[in-house]
């Protein structure tokens, strides 16, 4: 439990640690089931700090062994966020039958979850829909597997966001994001406000590009700070298809991008001339430009909007 705790926390560091402990634990008492149960809590810390690939073939090996739903779905979900697309797929094969009759008992939570998480990758938006209506009336409460003795996994407004983006709910899955990521703040969930602000920020890039890249970096800073690869790398691409896609937009120059880099400096004309090798009057005429392609009146705005917008 302090072990899951620590994985709720991002304290992967002390997550590993419990974990040993309780690995010893399970050994001593030669119980082959809190070993399973162990090893079904380390696909979280090991997936959330680019470690998934140790346990990729043992994952596997259980696959070909075990055709129940919350197996299925645990380590279909996990397969695909290492990328073995083929066993995830397979996974959701084996379990779309299940799905309209799985008991309401304690397992009915993280199977329809993991479930969902892999129907919207893998692009079946019926198991998607379904999935997304049965978590809907519980959207208030957190992610719990085992009862939680082997998984918290913030929000369940969290994969209700990314089930509607998938399905192409665009208002509600702004919504459910922003939920999740109230809920995991308030509760000191910081992987998974990490994954919540990911999931809006990539919602947001077209329709909200500013509020989309403050989200991104608030991410990247996060999961660098928490050991976080897999999410940094996300946050981070996302990041940067925001801003290029900010530059196709604004129809800059080259040059004009330099200047108003150099403008969210806080850079006067003289001092831009200087760095860029041009006249003062260049610049001027460089900077009129800027604003009339921006829709801003001054250079106090062209520089609060090129930091918005990643141009700093």
């Amino acid at each position: 439990m302090r072990a899951v705790r620590d994985v709720l926390l991002g304290r992967f560091a002390s997550a590993f640690a419990e974990a040993e402990l309780a690995g010893a634990a399970a050994d001593e008492t030669e119980d082959p089931a809190a070993r399973s149960l162990l090893t079904a809590f380390l696909i979280e810390p090991l997936t959330f700090t680019g470690r998934g690939d140790e346990l990729v073939e043992p994952c596997a090996a259980v696959l070909g062994t075990l055709d129940l739903p919350i197996v299925l779905a645990h380590v279909g979900e996990f397969m695909m966020r290492v990328g073995r697309v083929d066993l995830a797929a397979d996974c959701l094969d084996r379990l779309r039958p299940a799905l309209p009759s799985l008991p309401r008992d304690g397992r009915w939570l993280p199977v329809v979850h993991s479930t969902g998480e892999l129907a919207a990758g893998l692009g079946d938006a019926a198991v998607a829909e379904h999935c997304y209506d049965e978590l809907l009336p519980v959207a208030g409460y957190l992610l719990a597997s085992g009862s939680g003795s082997v998984l918290c996994r913030g929000s369940v407004s969290r994969p209700l966001g990314t089930f509607a983006a998938a399905l192409g709910r665009t208002d509600a899955a702004v919504r459910h994001f922003t939920d999740a990521i109230a809920v995991e703040d308030r509760v000191g969930a910081l992987p998974y406000r990490t994954l919540s602000e990911i999931g809006l920020a990539g919602v947001l890039a077209d329709a909200d590009p500013a509020r989309a890249l403050a989200l991104a970096r608030g991410a990247a800073a996060t999961a660098r700070r928490l050991g976080m690869g897999p999410a940094l790398r996300d946050a981070e691409a996302l990041a940067a298809g925001v801003r290029a896609r900010a530059k196709e937009t604004t129809g800059l120059t080259a040059r004009e991008r330099e200047v108003l880099a150099l403008l969210a400096a806080g850079a006067q004309n003289r001092a831009i001339a200087e760095r860029l090798v041009l006249s003062e009057r260049t610049v001027e005429s460089h900077v009129g430009s800027v604003l009339a392609k921006l829709g801003v009146a001054n250079r106090a705005q062209a520089a609060a909007w090129a930091v918005a917008n990643g141009f700093d």
